[in-house]
């Protein structure tokens, strides 16, 4: 009898501790796990991104909705997040732009779209955001990575 009452704690343990491991496991969005897939941003912080976004964009940029944010975002990185920023009413589709984090390339058809930073209620366009230190050139990557491979994150 106390062999099995041994065996059932151990048992117990051992499910219980792969339940934490399994838990706190980050996700990978690349198969060569470089990249965490972004983390959903809380309420509260969607809240003051929309209210900070009203303050500093106005035409001809969209408002932007907790929709958009979570639908183009792209993680947060030294403790600034990742968005795409769309033009409103400008969903003509323009010739196709390369932009650049870095040396990283992403591209956009959609005529005055960038990747911008937002931190401490500012919004720094992508590029002048690594060029300030905001971010790392390990940042820049990321973000060019998941904003050009939607289908390994979303």
């Amino acid at each position: 009898m106390k062999r099995i009452r041994i065996f059932a704690l151990v048992l117990c343990l051992v499910f219980v501790f792969g339940l934490i491991s399994g838990c706190s496991k980050d996700e990978y969005a690349d198969p060569e796990g470089r990249f965490l897939k972004p983390k959903k941003l809380s309420a509260k912080l969607e809240q003051q991104i929309e209210e900070d976004f009203a303050k500093c964009f106005e035409d001809p940029y969209t408002i932007l909705s907790a929709d958009n944010i979570q639908n183009f975002y792209f993680g947060t990185h030294n403790g600034a997040v990742a968005l795409l920023i769309l033009p409103v009413d400008n969903d003509e589709e323009g010739n196709q732009s390369t932009q650049y984090i870095a040396e990283y390339p992403y591209e956009v058809n959609v005529i005055g779209a960038a990747i911008y930073l937002y931190k401490d209620g500012t919004f720094t366009e992508g590029n002048k955001a690594y060029e300030s230190g905001m971010i790392t050139n390990q940042d820049a990557e990321a973000i060019t990575w998941l904003y050009n491979n939607p289908s390994a994150w979303h």
